[in-house]
């Protein structure tokens, strides 16, 4: 600490997303009062306390919900909302049904409903920065090869899953940075160049090319799996529909497997820097700070604990790690 107002944070080497890293929770001034005083049990106890932001918590319930009015010691401008109320709901259709009873005033969509509503003059769409995908272990044979990865890639026509599996309510992209993320290029394409309708005919020539570096055939591709979360309809339909297209385009079936979402950020820990226990599965990155560094390097970098898909480690040392 420089003063009792500021706090001088010194760099071993240049960040140039450092000031972006620093919106992130792990970042939020704390009261060290009431932290001393509750403990662990801290976020319990912020009702008038706690807080440097335009809003204070009011109350706080793990049921009911929470309630914040404006701080009045804030040294910005003050909010012009009396009060704000966050209201816990067990999933969006419940949701959903309270806005609809005018018991709340905004809602997120159940996805069944999507083309239905937004139609409506209340309906309003903004994406998000937040990229989901199928992932591929780097160390798991036939797997560690590029064009292998890249005709599983090519027979996904992901404007037509999108449609089939969640209702038109998301964006078919080949990104990992999303659209409206700073680094965004938007000159990008799928893999060979292609579009996000896919190219059956360039898949199945990777494929078979592939497999002829792998010294496999279609005939002796091995058991692979594809493993998705239990969350949703929407997610058991994306399997359904990526075992077809790929059964359809290189002529392997591939098995699927659901697990609970718990389950599943288990299984990733457990993926990293091992050939198993997942080989192909639904994952998903969102938004942590606005800079690609927050997707690339958290998610690509060596020895990086979010680097499930072992990217990179299947080149010179995938033998010791596996």
């Amino acid at each position: 600490m420089q003063d009792p107002n500021t706090l001088v944070i010194h760099l071993t080497k240049p960040g140039g997303y450092f000031l972006q890293a620093l919106t992130y929770p792990t970042s939020y001034v704390v009261e060290k009062s009431v932290a001393d005083k509750f403990g662990t049990g801290w976020t319990d106890h912020l009702a008038g306390q706690g807080g440097d932001g335009p809003f204070m918590v009011k109350s706080y319930s793990h049921t009911t919900g929470i309630k914040l009015v404006p701080n009045t010691h804030y040294y910005g401008s003050k909010p012009q909302l009396a009060e704000v109320d966050y209201l816990p709901f067990k999933d969006r259709q419940t949701s959903y049904n309270a806005y609809q009873a005018n018991q709340n005033d905004y809602s997120d969509i159940p996805l069944a409903q999507v083309a239905s509503i937004k139609t409506g003059k209340d309906f309003v769409q903004t994406p998000a920065l937040t990229i989901f995908y199928v992932g591929m272990n780097f160390l798991v044979k036939p797997l560690d090869n590029i064009k292998v990865r890249q005709a599983f890639a090519l027979a996904v026509n992901r404007d037509v899953l999108n449609q089939a599996a969640w209702h038109g309510a998301y964006i078919p992209s080949c990104h990992i940075v999303p659209q409206g993320m700073p680094g965004y290029n938007s000159n990008l394409t799928c893999p060979a160049g292609t579009t996000t309708k896919g190219d059956v005919a360039k898949a199945k020539q990777l494929f078979t090319q592939g497999l002829q570096e792998e010294g496999m055939t279609v005939a002796t591709f091995p058991n692979i799996t594809y493993t998705y979360p239990t969350q949703s309809p929407e997610a058991a339909a994306q399997a359904t529909t990526l075992v077809q297209m790929w059964k359809t385009a290189l002529g392997v079936t591939i098995n699927a497997s659901a697990k609970s979402q718990n389950s599943m950020y288990t299984l990733e820990s457990q993926t990293t820097k091992h050939t198993g226990p997942l080989q192909m599965w639904s994952g998903g990155w969102g938004a942590d700070y606005a800079d690609p560094q927050d997707w690339i390097t958290l998610q690509f970098g060596d020895n990086q604990p979010y680097n499930e898909f072992n990217f990179g480690d299947n080149n010179g040392n995938a033998q010791q790690i596996a």
